[in-house]
């Protein structure tokens, strides 16, 4: 059943994407409609189906975009934009079954905030070598510190070969984790422990 719906959803998919060759490739509405296509498809895969009808109405309003601007068929949106609805109404009734899978436990990086608290902000967040030594260098700047002076200070921590495209991902994700802050935009930034 399950599996009858997924080459169903990639069939509906790939219809989509046949249907939306008629619009100019400069069009933004050819990758929106694509877009929600694929996400609907992703949204089955990984189950999270609390908006899959939102988007099926979403793109029936792209579809009807398409009609206005003459790019799409108002036949083949219709006949589209209704198996999507019963696929949908499908997918929305049947009750999803979970797979369980068996997962390694990573074994959290030690560093001294996540030490002093047990737990950081109220949940487990596993660190990186790199995101340590961040974490350890804004420890002792509590002031804050700039991208510059933290790439001096983590290359002479022994972390030569790091480059400052991975140290600004690695920002990016402490900061997403709400274990830092940054104050300031660009070139200005400073970073800081969040308190």
């Amino acid at each position: 059943m399950e599996k009858e719906k997924l080459v169903e959803a990639v069939e509906l998919a790939a219809a989509v994407y046949r249907l939306t060759e008629k619009i100019p490739a400069d069009e933004i509405l050819k990758r929106k409609i694509r877009e929600v296509s694929l996400g609907l498809l992703r949204d089955f895969i990984y189950r999270a189906q609390n908006d899959i009808m939102d988007k099926v109405r979403l793109l029936g309003t792209f579809f009807i975009l398409g009609q206005k601007q003459n790019w799409l068929d108002g036949q083949d949106c219709r006949l589209i934009f209704e198996k999507y609805k019963a696929w949908a109404k499908t997918i929305g009734e049947a009750p999803q079954e979970k797979e369980i899978t068996k997962v390694k436990a990573e074994k959290p990086a030690k560093t001294v905030a996540a030490l002093a608290t047990g737990e950081f902000n109220k949940r487990k967040i596993y660190f990186k070598q790199r995101h340590s030594a961040i974490i350890d260098v804004l420890e002792k700047n509590n002031s804050g510190i700039g991208f510059g002076e933290l790439m001096k200070l983590l290359k002479s921590l022994s972390l030569e070969k790091i480059s400052p495209r991975t140290v600004r991902n690695d920002l990016k994700w402490l900061i997403e984790q709400k274990v830092i802050k940054q104050n300031g935009w660009a070139k200005q930034s400073l970073y800081k422990l969040e308190k």
